[in-house]
């Protein structure tokens, strides 16, 4: 479950606006060293 909700997108679909927000989640984990979890 993405740690970020994606609302700057109006009209894109939920599953888009996941996709994002997974992306900015892998990110965010990656910077922090969390990235363990594999």
């Amino acid at each position: 479950m993405p740690l970020v909700k994606v609302d700057l997108y109006p009209g894109r679909s939920t599953s888009q606006k996941r996709e994002v927000a997974e992306g900015i989640t892998r990110v965010f984990v990656e910077k922090l060293g969390s990235a363990s979890r594999m």
